[in-house]
């Protein structure tokens, strides 16, 4: 079976472009962090600054207040 017109012209265009590529490199080689496997353990817990802490303390509160409220009802 002969290949048709469109599948020359492919074969033909990915042999211009394999040429014209510059070789690939490895990723070791690269040195992309992209693809490292993620690192656990070796950060310091977050903490939080002075507006989360804020923020989380004056959620609760709230919600303290808003609970003693429900129990006396």
């Amino acid at each position: 079976m002969e290949k048709f017109g469109i599948f020359e012209l492919l074969d033909a265009l990915s042999a211009l472009s394999a040429e014209n590529a510059p070789p690939e490199k490895s990723t070791a080689e690269t040195g992309d962090k992209a693809f490292d496997p993620p690192v656990y353990g070796g950060d310091e817990p977050h903490k939080a600054s002075g507006k989360e802490s804020d923020a989380l303390s004056g959620f609760l509160a709230r919600h303290d207040a808003m609970a003693r409220k429900a129990e006396k009802k």
